[in-house]
């Protein structure tokens, strides 16, 4: 495993802007969205009982409204659309980043094994076919190891900030609840990680 780690290291260390993006932002981007259902709700609860729910959340969304000289009927309707823009908008900057990253190491891993096998003699060339060779620089580096390098790595990343978000959202609306539904999860993870 520290192999493939430093393999990958020497080629993401040379791009710490997009790693701290990546690192950093996504984590962000996961919470913002498991805020949007939730003030969704705020916004319904409302219209329905005409009083601000008691959560922390919804009390400083509406304090930011009232600083602004808006009610909570005008401000939680607009929050909710900034929220949903700021969301959409970051979604797109770190998905843009994980792209990129996906584009240069499919480069950096294609350069690095154009120079690996320039420098071989004749026997292997005449050991492996000229098609085998492009189709391990085309087909295997673009379509899998660089995808996985980046894409792979950090959409694991993703989907576990998230799954952590909804949890603490879940623990926020009800902790019993929360427990009765995520407990099981637990159990599952090991019996899911034999099957593979």
């Amino acid at each position: 495993m520290r192999e493939k780690i430093a393999f990958f290291w020497r080629y993401y260390k040379k791009y710490p802007y997009v790693l701290a993006v990546l690192i950093l932002l996504t984590p962000v981007q996961a919470m913002l969205t498991t805020y949007l259902p939730r003030l969704i709700q705020f916004s319904i609860d409302f219209v329905k009982d005409g009083q601000v729910p008691q959560a922390g959340f919804a009390a400083w969304v509406v304090g930011v409204g009232t600083d602004l000289g808006l009610g909570p009927e005008k401000f939680l309707p607009l929050a909710f659309i900034a929220l949903g823009v700021i969301s959409f908008a970051l979604y797109a900057f770190v998905q843009g980043h994980r792209a990129w990253m996906n584009r240069r190491l499919d480069w950096a891993f294609r350069q690095h094994a154009f120079d690996d096998i320039t420098a071989k003699g004749p026997d292997f060339f005449n050991k492996f076919r000229t098609g085998d060779i492009v189709t391990r620089l085309t087909d295997d580096i673009d379509g899998k190891l660089s995808w996985f390098a980046c894409s792979g790595i950090f959409r694991l990343y993703e989907a576990v900030a998230m799954v952590v978000f909804v949890i603490i959202m879940m623990l926020s609306i009800n902790p019993w609840l929360t427990l009765l539904t995520a407990a099981p999860l637990v159990y599952s993870i090991p019996s899911a990680s034999s099957i593979c």
